[in-house]
């Protein structure tokens, strides 16, 4: 390969990067400007971590403490000083599940793994289709 073919490589890939970079900023400015209210986030909440079943009993025994710690910390992620300035917001929801599930989702040693894996990818996936729905 010459060096100009690695050069024409570079550029496409740069121009590729800033194509992505400024669709991200387009999808941030549109989700700042899109108001997201606690009630939303509720309703977000009980669609994520349920407390009863498919068939509309409630959740017994560890699975109702899972969802009981799940929701807590969906909740204080919501409501953390950090997102102060984007609460109320789309974006705010987003950053408020990303939280929880970068650092509340499991234990340490999951949070580790998960850093290396992007293992999260799916659950914030789900998280922020659930979030879009509510708009």
């Amino acid at each position: 390969m010459s060096w100009q073919s690695t050069i024409e490589q570079a550029r496409q890939l740069f121009k590729i990067t800033l194509q992505h970079d400024e669709l991200f900023e387009q999808q941030v400015r549109a989700a700042m400007a899109t108001t997201f209210t606690e009630v939303q986030f509720g309703k977000a909440v009980d669609a994520l971590a349920p407390v009863k079943e498919k068939d509309g009993t409630l959740k017994t025994g560890r699975g109702m403490t899972m969802a009981e710690n799940a929701r807590d910390a969906m909740w204080t992620s919501w409501s953390a000083d950090d997102l102060g300035n984007i609460r109320g917001t789309l974006f705010g929801a987003q950053q408020a599940m990303v939280a929880y599930y970068d650092w509340a989702y499991s234990s340490d040693k999951g949070r580790a793994l998960r850093a290396v894996t992007a293992t999260t990818d799916q659950p914030k996936v789900k998280a922020f289709k659930t979030l879009a729905a509510l708009v």
